[in-house]
């Protein structure tokens, strides 16, 4: 596999079929097939501690090998190997810390037969503190899960280092070393060769090549990135445009002097455009049917979570019942502690399930208060007309300067509806736009990216009620070619 991937144009299509991302599979796999012997035999034969401690050491190096090749900088390139390593490293001291608890508590059954040996056994026990002290450390993003297996194995040893201390210093007197002994490894896991398999044909070297370069996928998103910080500033001009009309407007008193001055009873057009779209999305059935499914979605959401935390209480009080029942034979790790990550989220997640329950309450709250306007809005245009107050100026017959003023905030309204309309589109577009191709090219060395990012970025964009155009932040490149294909993207 790593042959046939090193062969494929192009060679960094991600970490995947990388060698390093490939050996990191391999020391997993194996880490994972030695746990598996080594839970076996300590549900199987749990006083064969030999066995168990060189079981746990080849783990601890399997997990080793895994953490060393995560750790490369190519692999820390992706968010998966920045998860795993911590993991990994905790496995790591975690099985090489069993291991020597385990030799600590062989020494403990020769101390019982011979009375001699209960130093190593501290020794032991204090050199099992280290590792997991060591991980607990240096590993600051570890998960909450295991952060909290490490505060219990530390607990553990710490305790069980005390206990045999006392012992010593009231029975056996013996020195405690300073340095022990490494502890052997037993291998169970053991890969086979696939020699003869690699030698027939691969069949899947069209579905390789088919993969996205890493390098276009960098490409593709900062080419998502300049589009979306473009129409981040249309917005943000669009919006700040409409903040200085309405202020200047107002000081004129517009457009409500018009209308006194008028004395018609007339319907904007934005305003109509904007109950016309109110209404082709529904109105508010559609507001009643989403606040409907969203009480249906709380309720849900909230049973889940109940029920979520009755099984972990009913697996806690089992393992209470069954540590009372069994005294110190049950030599499990609290239910407790183990489930004290998920505790902790499942709190959260009731807490945000309140949160959304007070926001919806808010928001009925806001609607029930504009409730006469909100039926008001159901209505036909002209009904809408005709529940308009009639001005006191009805009579008036309007000048030809009110008449002027009029046409141009008729038309300044189209204009800033238009201008809505062309940022709806440039997000629509933004959606559906694919320039794949062209980041290929730019990866293949047949285009270059400054022309691609002019042609599809950069070309200045007409946003009515603006007040000008808008651009990326690269130049136009010398020699650009005008009559270049343009893509989606285009149409900012």
């Amino acid at each position: 596999m790593r042959i046939e991937a090193a062969t494929l144009r192009p060679p960094d299509a991600g970490v995947d079929l990388t060698e390093q991302n490939l050996l990191l599979c391999a020391c997993i796999a194996k880490a994972q097939a030695q746990f598996c012997a080594y839970d076996r035999v300590k549900r199987r034969a749990p006083g064969k501690y030999t066995m168990l401690s060189r079981l746990a050491m080849q783990a601890s190096v399997f997990y080793g090998k895994a953490y060393s090749v995560s750790s490369a900088e190519i692999m820390w390139k992706t968010a998966d190997a920045r998860t795993y390593a911590p993991v990994l490293h905790f496995n790591e001291c975690a099985f090489a810390a069993q291991a020597h608890y385990w030799v600590a508590m062989e020494y403990l059954n020769i101390t019982e037969e011979t009375m001699h040996g209960i130093g190593y056994a501290v020794a032991h026990i204090h050199k099992a503190h280290e590792y997991v002290a060591a991980v607990r450390r240096s590993e600051t993003s570890l998960p909450p899960v295991l952060a909290a297996q490490c505060d219990d194995l530390m607990k553990q040893y710490v305790e069980k280092e005390e206990l045999l201390v006392d012992q010593n210093k009231r029975i056996y007197h013996e020195e405690i070393p300073q340095r022990v002994e490494e502890v052997e490894c037993l291998q169970f896991s053991q890969p086979f060769s696939i020699d003869e398999e690699l030698s027939l044909p691969f069949e899947g070297r069209d579905v390789l090549a088919k993969l996205v370069p890493r390098a276009v996928r960098v490409l593709a998103e900062e080419y998502r990135a300049r589009v979306e910080a473009v129409i981040a500033q249309s917005f943000q001009m669009v919006n700040q445009c409409d903040s200085l009309q309405e202020k200047y407007l107002a000081q004129f008193g517009l457009p409500s002097t018009l209308h006194a001055a008028f004395g018609e009873q007339r319907l904007p057009e934005d305003v109509w455009e904007k109950v016309k779209q109110c209404k082709e999305k529904g109105g508010m059935k559609i507001v009643d049917y989403l606040f409907s499914c969203q009480a249906n979605f709380n309720e849900n959401a909230e049973s889940a979570l109940v029920e979520m935390c009755k099984r972990v209480q009913t697996e806690e009080d089992e393992d209470e019942e069954l540590r009372e029942q069994y005294g110190p034979t049950w030599r499990r790790l609290p239910s407790q502690n183990l489930n004290r990550g998920l505790n902790v989220q499942l709190q959260y997640y009731m807490q945000k399930l309140v949160m959304c329950r007070m926001a919806d309450r808010r928001l009925k709250d806001l609607l029930r208060s504009k409730q006469e306007y909100l039926e008001l809005i159901q209505l036909d245009r002209a009904d809408i007309v005709a529940n308009i107050p009639k001005s006191s100026h009805a009579e008036r017959k309007p000048s030809f300067a009110a008449s002027k003023l009029t046409e141009l905030m008729k038309s300044l309204g189209e204009l800033k509806m238009n201008g809505q309309l062309t940022l709806e589109r440039m997000m629509k577009t933004l959606e559906n736009d694919s320039v794949v191709n062209e980041l290929f090219r730019i990866y293949q060395g047949l285009k270059e990216k400054t022309k691609v990012w002019f042609t599809h970025v950069t070309r200045p964009v007409d946003v009515p009620g603006a007040g000008g155009e808008v651009r990326g932040d690269a130049e136009d490149p010398r020699g650009h070619d005008k009559e270049e294909t343009r893509g989606a993207g285009s149409d900012r």
